[in-house]
C-alpha cells in the first residue's frame, strides 16, 4: 500500500497502471538491471563509502536548489520519497558507475590508445561574430529556440566558408 495525496493506492493498482501504460517490462528491467548492478558489485567488492556518498547528496541538493534541511525534508515529501529511500537510490547511482567504471575503464583506455590515430581530429562548429552584442543576442535567440546554432553560423559568422557551411570547421588536434 503506497499513500499518495492522502490516498491509499494498492501496489496491484499500481503494477496494473504500469502494464497499461506499457512501462511495466522498463520498470521490471531496471529492477533487474539492479540486482545485477549489486551482484556484480559484490563480487567485485565494490561499495559507496559514506563520504562519497555525502559528496553526491551535497551535489545533487544543491542543483537542486534545496539550501535547507527544511527545503530537503519537503522536496523528498513533493518526491514521496523518505531521505533512506533517497540516499539509497543515490547509492545505487554511485555503484552503477563504479561498477562501470571497474569493467570498462582500462578498455576504454585500451580502446583509445590502441585507435588513437581515429580520435585525432574533431569536427568542430563554431561562430565568430564581428561583436559582443551580436554574440550575445544570438545565444539569447539559440536559447530560446528563435534561432539553431546552424541558422546563426550560416546568417552571421565573419568568415564566408565557415558561413556556407553552418559553422562547420574541421580542425586536427594534438592529443598528448
Amino acid at each position: 500500500m503506497v499513500t499518495f495525496s492522502g490516498i491509499d493506492i494498492r501496489a496491484e493498482e499500481l503494477i496494473d497502471i504500469l502494464r497499461r501504460d506499457l512501462k511495466f517490462n522498463e520498470i521490471a528491467q531496471r529492477a533487474l538491471s539492479l540486482r545485477i548492478i549489486h551482484a556484480e558489485a559484490a563480487k567485485r567488492h565494490l561499495e559507496v563509502e559514506e563520504a562519497e556518498l555525502q559528496t553526491e547528496s551535497d551535489r545533487m541538493r544543491r542543483e537542486l536548489k534545496l539550501e535547507s534541511a527544511t527545503k530537503t525534508m519537503d522536496w523528498l515529501h513533493e518526491q514521496n520519497l523518505s531521505a533512506d529511500e533517497w540516499e539509497e537510490s543515490i547509492r545505487d547511482r554511485l555503484l552503477t558507475q563504479k561498477l562501470a567504471d571497474a569493467m570498462f575503464k582500462d578498455a576504454a583506455r585500451a580502446q583509445f590508445v590502441q585507435n588513437k590515430l581515429d580520435y585525432e581530429q574533431a569536427s568542430l562548429y563554431r561562430v565568430i561574430v564581428p561583436t559582443i552584442q551580436v554574440a550575445q543576442e544570438l545565444i539569447y535567440q539559440i536559447e530560446e529556440n528563435e534561432i539553431t546554432f546552424f541558422e546563426a553560423a550560416h546568417l552571421y559568422d565573419i568568415d564566408p566558408l565557415r558561413r556556407a557551411y553552418c559553422g562547420y570547421e574541421e580542425s586536427d588536434l594534438i592529443f598528448v
